[in-house]
């Protein structure tokens, strides 16, 4: 069960939040004053959807009491000299998009840099680059289609990679093209290709270092009030880029994947939405054919709107996961997240999310024994103050906690975040 947080533990940890950032400050109250200063142009200057280009400059702090996310009785002073869990990161980030149309062509470009720096365990101070670039091009009304590439880089938690001792960057790349032809009435065909690409700095296996391009096909209903139904055929043939092929322990190079998928969108009443998908998915590898696996995942969210001021959204998954070890090929983790959120009044909002993750690990190759399953849940609270057009804070609090059938795996951490973003 999650520990209960009291009003208690609220001020002790804000309180852990204002002291461990302290080797910050300096640059916390220089960040500040360009928010002061940029305050005064916010009468004249402020982001607006309308426009085509927008600025975003933004900091955040945050405090984490099991960075390495350790078991308890457990520091890190074997591996570094210091018995600290607890670390205070402060992240400065740019941003910038730009949003044009032209005729029936839609253009969008959004680009980030941010840099991460750690309080104690400097080591893992690092800059990361992302961005995302779509084209939804039209030839016609009736034939159109979109060109999208998306990179995001982050460091890999500790909640899985456990070489606490190495910083270990992860960049996923997504490109897709397709095209959607309008036959008649609600009725579409579509088309497209896809890329997708994981690496990481070390070689981390468990983590889905993977190459998978393929193709897809499908049909789509779309009704008159927006909502559909659609069945879509992806092929795709992928790599782990960082393995090699070694026969005692069945280390993977190639595999083939085939998902069958049903997607859908339904406006039950005025207030409410259910949209989801379903994919019965079967992937083949190349040379073992005990690492392979298929299975149905799959995706369902429930949206509710009782008033224009509060909603709640449900969500519940299945996801299907590689994961190459001696008593282990793949995953399936199942989660189920509940997220109310309150507009206070048109400044302020109020957000909170429980999250409960069961994660299996299947497909024992019969090189070892031994089974392994995680039971996570997460609690988050959040608040965000919108002064101005221009100016957005945010707070939260978020406690996690992991319990799994290797005691050495179990873990609690509590984690507190200040946030400012200046936008124009």
């Amino acid at each position: 069960m999650l520990r209960q947080l009291h009003f208690s533990d609220v001020l002790r940890d804000t309180e852990l939040l204002t002291s461990s950032t302290a080797q910050n400050l300096a640059a916390s109250r220089l960040f500040l004053l360009v928010v002061v200063a940029l305050l005064n142009l916010a009468g004249v200057a402020h982001a607006d959807g309308a426009d085509t280009l927008n600025l975003r400059l933004s900091r955040t702090l945050i405090t984490d009491n099991n960075l390495f996310r350790l078991p308890a009785g457990i520091d890190p002073s074997d591996q570094f000299g210091n018995s600290r869990r607890s670390d205070s990161i402060a992240i400065d980030s740019i941003g910038l998009s730009l949003d044009k149309s032209y005729s029936l062509q839609q253009f969008h470009a959004d680009a980030s840099f941010a840099n991460y720096r750690f309080g104690t365990y400097r080591f893992l101070n690092h800059s990361t680059r992302s961005g995302t670039m779509r084209w939804n091009w039209a030839l016609t009304p009736r034939l159109t289609g979109k060109i999208s590439s998306k990179r995001q880089q982050s460091l890999n938690s500790f909640v899985d990679y456990t070489n606490i001792g190495a910083r270990n960057l992860k960049t996923a790349t997504n490109n897709s093209a397709d095209l959607d032809y309008w036959i008649s009435g609600g009725w579409h065909v579509t088309a497209g290709g896809f890329r997708d690409l994981a690496t990481n700095d070390i070689v981390f296996l468990q983590g889905g270092d993977r190459d998978f391009r393929g193709d897809q096909f499908g049909l789509r209903y779309v009704a008159a009030d927006g909502d559909y139904i659609a069945y879509q055929n992806r092929h795709g043939r992928g790599k782990y880029p960082n393995a090699t092929l070694v026969v005692d322990t069945l280390s993977e190079t190639d595999f083939r994947q085939v998902d069958h998928e049903l997607l859908w969108r339904w406006s039950i009443t005025r207030r409410s939405q259910l949209q989801g998908r379903v994919t019965q998915l079967d992937r083949r590898n190349s040379h073992f054919s005990a690492r392979d696996f298929h299975g149905t995942a799959g995706k369902c969210d429930y949206l509710w709107s009782p008033t224009g001021k509060t909603r709640l959204l449900v969500s519940a998954a299945r996801d299907y996961g590689t994961y190459q070890a001696a008593n282990i090929s793949y995953t399936v983790t199942d989660s189920l997240s509940v997220a109310p959120s309150w507009q206070v009044s048109k400044k302020i909002q109020v957000k909170f999310k429980l999250d409960r993750i069961v994660k299996d690990y299947l497909g024992n190759p019969g090189l070892a024994t031994g089974s392994r399953m995680d039971r996570q849940r997460s609690a988050q609270l959040g608040f965000e103050w919108a002064p101005t057009r221009a100016l957005l804070f945010g707070a939260s609090m978020q406690h996690d906690q992991r319990r799994s059938t290797s005691a050495s795996l179990d873990f609690e951490d509590t984690t507190a975040m200040l946030a400012a973003q200046f936008a124009f």
